[in-house]
């Protein structure tokens, strides 16, 4: 609170303390938001520029993960944790399976409306005749 007075006696500036606080907590650089993208682009170079966002994403967890470990040495490998891969590994392969069938309807619908384009274009072309 302000211990500067009025000439009543009242408190000036009441809210002066509340917002010094407000601005000297504010970030005053960008130092971090510029770590985490020297981060992106250094698991960019490891593994090439064409990973999705998803595999990015968790990249970047487990980089984060190790690095509040203190390194990956530090990572205690429990029974916990290895349940946790093999589960996430299952999740991984069911997911690739799901997008090698979505590509797989796509392809094959794509492919039938061709077919009818060119039945249709044939059927004109009759027409003209």
């Amino acid at each position: 609170m302000s211990r500067i007075t009025d000439e009543f006696g009242r408190h000036k500036y009441k809210s002066l303390s509340t917002l010094a606080k407000c601005v000297l907590s504010l970030s005053h650089g960008n130092a971090a938001p510029e770590s985490g993208f020297s981060l992106n682009k250094s698991i960019l170079d490891i593994h090439g520029c064409s990973l999705d966002d998803e595999t990015l994403v968790s990249l970047r967890t487990i980089k984060d993960a190790c690095i509040r470990a203190g390194g990956f040495l530090n990572i205690k490998i429990t029974n916990s944790l290895i349940k946790s891969v093999k589960v996430s590994y299952q999740k991984y392969n069911a997911a690739l399976e799901e997008k090698k069938k979505l590509k797989e309807a796509i392809a094959k619908r794509e492919q039938e409306e061709r077919g009818l384009k060119r039945k249709r274009d044939g059927e004109a072309e009759e027409e003209k005749v």
